[in-house]
């Protein structure tokens, strides 16, 4: 788990890095970063007030993304 860390680290030194852990974006709330870029982003692993985990690409966090897909359908 440790290397996992310092190898997160050094990677997030070479990228433009915002840690969002525990921040939320609607009914979404960023658990914590994956291993997946989309380009240069970073891709957070989030958990919906509905309960569904999904993964978002940070730069969309807040913007463009703010559920699951549940805000949608309550909407509809």
């Amino acid at each position: 788990c440790k290397e996992n860390q310092k190898s997160f680290g050094q990677r997030t030194k070479q990228l433009n890095f915002k840690d969002r852990t525990g921040l939320r974006y609607g009914r979404l709330i960023a658990l914590y970063p994956t291993n997946k870029r989309a380009g240069t982003n970073i891709i957070w692993h989030c958990r919906c007030d509905c309960g569904n985990e999904i993964d978002v690409d940070g730069s969309q966090l807040g913007v463009h993304v703010f559920s699951c897909g549940c805000l949608r359908q309550d909407m509809a």
